[in-house]
């Protein structure tokens, strides 16, 4: 497993640069398709008036502003220590070294403090990205299988991975709950802005970036081919398969 302090350091230059980038270019689209993830977020972590919220790995904000509306004026989604509310959609998964960085956020709590975060479950239960994924690799090398403990999109798919983390950094046993949901990798404008978002963001992006032309191009008619049979125009929806975590320190 890469070092840490290298990881992190690595993350740092990708969403500073072409990572972030292209992110923010996407955003109005993502925020679509995980809108319906992000309501079951807030559910589970039931922001209250007036509470202190750390929003983490905020993305572009999103689930930021509805945190925010629901603590209203009294309340804050940033503040230097002291929360009760500890929140992410998908922004936990990327720490070089998860025990410690929840170990600091233990400390940030308050002493009645609730984490609430949602996390990926495994790859082979996401047809979102493992249906694209496989047209890719009829034209390139699969990617080696990560190591199942290296920081990245699928780190905390494990169950059990999440409970030895929260564990070993302060936080009582966590509650995991399987939500399953259908995705709109379209977000409602077609086959094209489906195929569009499913090269610019996450595995096939990974797998198709430093390839000939011609092999992307190629690639992008098998994976037109494949997302056109979960068309329902304009949506083209596949299952995703996430974890809702939440827990208290202990």
């Amino acid at each position: 497993m890469a070092d840490p302090e290298q990881f992190n350091a690595d993350q740092l230059a990708f969403w500073n640069g072409p990572g972030g980038h292209t992110w923010v270019a996407r955003q109005e689209h993502t925020d679509i398709t995980l809108a319906p993830v992000s309501e079951a977020l807030l559910a589970l972590a039931a922001p209250r008036t007036g509470e202190q919220v750390l929003d983490i790995g905020c993305g572009c904000g999103a689930t930021t502003l509805e945190l925010a509306r629901a603590v209203g004026p009294a309340g804050r989604v940033a503040a230097l220590d002291g929360f009760d509310l500890l929140a992410s959609n998908f922004g936990v998964m990327f720490f070089g070294n998860p025990v410690a960085a929840f170990a600091h956020m233990r400390r940030a709590a308050s002493p009645g403090a609730r984490m609430a975060f949602v996390c990926w479950r495994p790859i082979t239960e996401n047809p979102w990205m493992e249906v694209p994924l496989h047209a890719v690799y009829r034209h390139v090398p699969r990617r080696p299988k990560p190591d199942p403990q290296a920081p990245g999109m699928f780190a905390f798919a494990d169950s059990q991975r999440v409970f030895q983390v929260l564990s070993a950094a302060g936080w009582a046993p966590p509650r995991l709950d399987k939500l399953d949901l259908d995705l709109d990798i379209a977000a409602g404008r077609g086959l094209e802005e489906a195929v569009d978002q499913s090269t610019q963001i996450g595995a096939v992006n990974s797998a198709l970036r430093g390839q000939p032309a011609e092999t992307v191009a190629a690639a992008i008619v098998s994976i037109r081919e494949a997302l056109a049979a979960h068309l329902d125009s304009p949506s083209v929806r596949l299952p995703g398969a996430m974890w809702l975590v939440s827990s208290a320190p202990a």
